[in-house]
């Protein structure tokens, strides 16, 4: 039996001719865990703080807060994700004496073969394609033509094809760049100290990192600038990745996350993972697995990643939904690492980047919201962004109020509401702030961002000169050199890094609300340059809104929370913490003996002669 697998599509790739059967092509299938299971009670055994658990009652609460922050080690979290022996042989003895190499990490094996042997292992045509937009000459894709088809049993192991899905080239935020000069009221780094109570540190353990694809590049001698502009002692800074840093060619995105997330957790070693994603037919083109991959590989991988890439949810899911599910996979076994990712919300508001990457009009592109991945996944911590009103208070970044762009979000099309998160999103759907027009969103979905930072006009050196940058890609950076320096004081206490950060988060926002600054004010329906303006957006509004998430981080007060001895977390183990303390030991038992009593009770109740009596003078059947 055979299994009929698409051919490749996309409105953003253009077919560009025939190749030989000569012609050498690296492709990758993934492969389906064993059981997906185990991972996903991991990631949520590890991340979640709260102490229900409501499927297994009183002995599995105490389970739970035993296990959060207990982080697995490489090994331990490749072996959740391990398909099944039989799997790995039944796809070796399809794909005969072709060489491959099958990654643990990544669940991914990956096929050197000739353009010729794939079209006869597939029974499928193949062809080269370029990307519609961009005149680089080298950026060359191989794809199936028509449907390709696998055998029965190798198609029920596989989660994707890279051969019949595009690149996931999310695109950088593309943050607005303009001239600055020394009067401009621009954001600095000790401006953001100061608007939410930053002291002044320096770490000591905890590290972060910044991916920079695609042709990302930074200048070490503008970071220089930069810090000696701004009086921050020299970051130390480590090159990681599979493509060359290019200096003399520094480029906005990675420039603006580099020297914010640098500046505010000064000395925290930072991991620039300049990654590639144009070379011709070769996995290189997918730099995203490549860069999870290699964070995965590392034995002590930095603890905090900041995201400024992203694209049309609805687009990915229609081109590279297997594709794209598969790196879900790999952003929980970053979390049950201990790891945290966070993601910018996008800066093109409500409707998303579809206006612009799919040429629709106005009309037709803001009648439906339009979320961003992953800023839409609920495996990360998604950042929006805010700029300052005329009385100095904090409002939804827009275009419209010369913000530079306008802050992202919305709710997922793809993913549901996850329990963390049910309760805020249930009030926000209730309020005011929540768009009533029908069809609109998916009231059901992952509401996004979940915290905001300010995000108009950053003070940023980029090539030599000083330039104002906005973007939800200057909040997310700012927000991670925070998350980095309370990893920073854990660590110092002895405590686990925070890895996955929103059950934490949402559960903080609804019991200590006060610890952040909440956003009232503004939309996010006007385009990033305010050129238009979407009749119809999200609204900000007391407590959790879909644009600016809790809101803006009060350092001061998610310090104690987060690190301190509260009430939140006083009782998580350290990760060196091994056994049960005597507290839930005799939890433990007194559960247990409780069981046994109910047992007893019901045992003798059944057994006892007025039971009997009553079941044989009252059968069922004639209670009347």
């Amino acid at each position: 039996m055979q299994v009929l697998v698409d051919a490749f599509h996309s409105p953003r790739w253009l077919l560009d001719g025939d190749v030989s059967d000569a012609t050498p092509v690296t492709w990758l299938l993934g492969l389906k865990a064993k059981d997906s299971r185990q991972l996903a009670d991991a990631f949520a055994a590890v991340s979640d703080p709260a102490f229900v658990w409501i499927t297994w009652g009183i002995a599995s609460r105490i389970r739970r807060h035993v296990e959060y922050g207990r982080y697995l080690s490489a090994e331990a979290a490749d072996a959740l994700t391990a398909p099944a022996p039989e799997t790995l042989h039944a796809v070796h003895s399809w794909l005969g004496h072709r060489r491959t190499t099958f990654s643990p990490v990544n669940n991914v094996l990956q096929v050197w073969s000739t353009v010729g042997e794939t079209r006869v292992l597939l029974g499928a045509d193949f062809a080269a394609f370029r990307p519609i937009h961009g005149s680089n000459a080298t950026t060359r894709i191989l794809r199936a033509t028509t449907a390709m088809t696998l055998p029965t049993h190798v198609a029920a192991a596989v989660s994707f094809v890279s051969l019949n899905a595009p690149p996931l080239q999310l695109a950088p935020m593309a943050p607005e760049v303009r001239e600055a000069t020394a009067k401009s009221n621009y954001i600095t780094p000790l401006k953001l100290r100061q608007m939410y109570s930053v002291p002044k540190l320096s770490v000591q353990e905890a590290t972060q990192s910044v991916p920079a694809f695609f042709s990302q590049s930074w200048s070490p001698a503008d970071l220089a600038h930069f810090e000696r502009l701004h009086r921050l002692q020299p970051a130390p800074v480590v090159q990681a990745g599979d493509r060359n840093n290019n200096a003399s060619a520094a480029s906005g995105e990675i420039s603006l996350d580099l020297q914010y997330i640098t500046a505010m957790a000064p000395n925290a070693t930072t991991t620039v993972w300049s990654m590639n994603g144009s070379n011709p037919f070769s996995a290189a083109d997918e730099p995203f697995l490549e860069w999870a991959t290699q964070v995965l590989e590392m034995s002590s991988p930095p603890l905090v990643h900041s995201i400024s890439y992203a694209d049309d949810e609805d687009h990915v899911m229609a081109v590279a939904k297997d594709y794209a599910f598969h790196l879900d996979t790999l952003l929980q076994k970053m979390a049950v690492r201990g790891l945290t990712v966070l993601v910018a919300s996008g800066d093109d508001g409500v409707a998303g980047t579809r206006i612009h990457s799919q040429k629709m009009s106005v009309d037709e592109g803001c009648a439906k919201s339009g979320p961003q991945w992953p800023s839409s996944s609920p495996y990360v911590t998604t950042v929006g962004a805010t700029q300052l009103g005329v009385d100095g208070s904090e409002l939804v970044c827009s275009g419209a109020l010369h913000g530079g762009v306008t802050s992202g979000g919305g709710f997922s099309n793809v993913y549901e509401v996850p329990a963390w998160q049910k309760a805020v999103v249930g009030r926000y759907l209730a309020s005011a702030a929540c768009p009533t027009k029908p069809g609109f969103f998916n009231p059901v979905g992952r509401g996004y961002p979940d915290v905001a930072v300010i995000g108009a006009h950053y003070s940023v050196v980029l090539r030599g000169k000083t330039k104002g940058i906005s973007g939800t890609s200057a909040s997310t950076p700012a927000f991670a050199g925070l998350v980095t320096l309370w990893n920073d004081q854990r660590l110092a206490a002895g405590l686990p890094p925070l890895g996955f950060l929103n059950p934490l988060l949402y559960k903080i926002g609804a019991s200590h609300p006060h610890a952040f600054h909440d956003i009232v004010a503004g939309d996010n329906g006007a385009a990033r340059n305010g050129s238009y303006a979407c009749p119809v957006a999200f609204h900000a509004g007391p407590g959790w809104d879909a644009t600016t998430g809790f809101g803006s981080p009060r350092f001061d007060a998610l310090t104690p929370l987060i690190v301190g001895k509260s009430s939140l977390l006083d009782d998580v183990p350290s990760p060196k913490t091994t056994g049960l303390s005597s507290l839930e030991v005799a939890a433990i038992v007194t559960v247990v003996i409780g069981l046994l009593g109910v047992v007893v009770f019901w045992y003798r109740r059944r057994r006892s002669p007025k039971r009997a009596y009553v079941r044989i003078e009252m059968p069922a059947a004639c209670t009347n």
